[in-house]
């Protein structure tokens, strides 16, 4: 097939050229300058100087959580728990899982107490936005093996607030129907099409559910790039093991190991150097020592794979970059590794990370979303000059890239890009969710660009995306979508294939 009298946009050069591309299978053969009329007998569309772009590359999300998100009612439209027992009342489930509450938006912290005076006879688990706390009823205290957790990480059973290692016990404990798990990949996928998302770096599968999960996720036609948590480096032999039943595909690669080193701003328990300042005596908490770190890299570097990091509180990314300052004086590996969020950091510790082996995957939709907890966390002073350091890293020339962490925040790549424009060019923001996100992945062919070789995978526009306003940009759709070397054409309201 051939699309001829089109615009392509190289996001490395930063150019358009005009003339025609050759697509055969799923890959971009040819770009030539004008249509060649001895190929006259293949398909052939003209585009009359449409916009083609790449595909773009969500370099951090929670895949089957967004597309949970995107089935499940919104339970914290209001913050009546009469009207959550009204929906609660007609949900089928066993156990009642919800996403989303936060201080601003509910106007309070939910308890284990408010939970049972709803009255609903079955567990129940609100999980913040941010995905790193959450409160249960004592109903789910009883059906779940919790105990162990009390005053772990903040976790106090007395509230029904749970954390970091108690929340994740419950999510594997709660068993999540195969069907349900299709349906919120299926929904995920859809939703990724709309807006011209080609491949997505994914934290999904953990040694508890990757012999379920990674079947499921191979399904999918996203290019998906996948991070398995890890709790220990012990348990990065046995994926290892596991994942040589299930080698690379062109639409799955297990890429990276995940951990956590920290929690979330929003939670209390990122791990700051200071104490909060709506906590004074509270630092939020590191879940590995600097020697643990160690451990884990070093034994990331001998299976050859990306170690990616969670990390968002100052004290904890010192720690981080201590570890791998110990390790780059040591190691001869050659692997990037990623650090994923970075929400506060020094000048000082951004120019140790820019010597060091290390991509950001950054999230500026984050400042905008997060500004008033955020002052409330860390006081205006602190916050100015070290929270949210997007415009330094961008500035001081780090490797980032950008992505959404959905479904904390939206998945709209326009959307995050129009926030990145605080930071970034726009153009620059296109590298960074295209070529950058890329480069973290492995693929047996190129993603991020449109070139002979690379896949055929991006979405189209009728206008050009660098001269629009950031309003129009914010609520850019697609016209068409370049996938799998076919073309779609999308309903400019609904998003949907027409």
């Amino acid at each position: 097939m051939w699309l001829k009298n089109i615009q392509v946009y190289d996001p490395i050069l930063q150019q358009y050229n005009r003339g025609c591309v050759h697509i055969f299978n799923h890959l971009i053969t040819e770009l030539l300058p004008t249509h060649p009329t001895r190929l006259s007998k293949e398909t052939v569309l003209d585009l009359n100087g449409l916009y083609l772009y790449p595909g773009f590359i969500d370099s951090h999300c929670h895949l089957l959580g967004f597309g949970a998100s995107l089935l499940e009612k919104n339970l914290f439209d209001t913050s009546d728990p009469s009207c959550w027992f009204e929906y609660m009342q007609t949900d089928e489930r066993d156990v009642l899982v919800y996403r989303g509450w936060s201080e601003d938006i509910i106007g309070y912290t939910p308890t284990k107490q408010l939970l049972d005076s709803i009255g609903v006879d079955k567990p129940i688990l609100l999980t913040r936005k941010c995905g790193h706390a959450g409160v249960v009823n004592t109903k789910t205290l009883q059906t779940f093996s919790l105990n162990q957790y009390h005053q772990v990480d903040g976790t106090d059973l007395s509230t029904g607030f749970l954390t970091e290692k108690a929340l994740l016990s419950l999510h594997q404990q709660i068993q999540t129907s195969q069907v349900s798990q299709e349906a919120s990949l299926k929904a995920a996928y859809r939703a990724c099409r709309q807006f011209g998302i080609c491949s997505v770096h994914s934290e999904d599968c953990s040694i508890s559910n990757m012999e379920t999960m990674i079947p499921l996720l191979r399904t999918t036609p996203l290019h998906l790039h996948e991070k398995i948590l890890v709790n220990c480096p012990e348990e990065m032999d046995q994926v290892m093991d596991y994942c040589k039943k299930y080698p690379d595909t062109d639409t799955f690669s297990f890429g990276s190991f995940k951990i956590y080193m920290d929690g979330s701003l929003g939670a209390h328990n990122a791990n700051l150097t200071q104490s909060y300042s709506d906590k004074p005596n509270q630092h939020g908490f590191s879940f590995f020592t600097v020697d643990e770190l160690i451990y884990f890299i070093l034994s990331a570097n001998h299976h050859s794979k990306q170690l990616a990091i969670h990390v968002i509180g100052d004290q904890a990314l010192e720690k981080c970059i201590q570890a791998f300052e110990y390790v780059a004086g040591r190691s001869e590996s050659k692997i990037t590794h990623r650090l994923i969020h970075v929400q506060m950091a020094s000048p000082e510790q951004l120019l140790r990370i820019k010597k060091l082996p290390l991509i950001i995957n950054l999230q500026p939709v984050f400042a905008e979303a997060d500004k008033q907890m955020a002052v409330l966390r860390l006081g205006t002073a602190r916050l100015a000059d070290i929270g949210y350091p997007y415009r330094d890293i961008a500035v001081n020339q780090l490797p980032f890239s950008l992505s959404s962490d959905a479904p904390v925040e939206t998945i709209n790549p326009f959307q995050v890009l129009s926030h990145a424009e605080r930071f970034m060019s726009r153009k620059e923001a296109f590298f960074a969710y295209t070529v950058a996100g890329a480069k973290q992945s492995h693929f047996p062919n190129p993603l991020g660009v449109l070139k002979p070789g690379s896949y055929a995978d991006g979405f189209i526009l009728p206008f050009d995306l660098f001269t629009v306003t950031p309003e129009q940009l914010a609520n850019t759709l697609p016209s068409h979508l370049l996938s799998s070397g076919k073309i779609d054409t999308l309903h400019m309201t609904t998003g949907e294939i027409v």
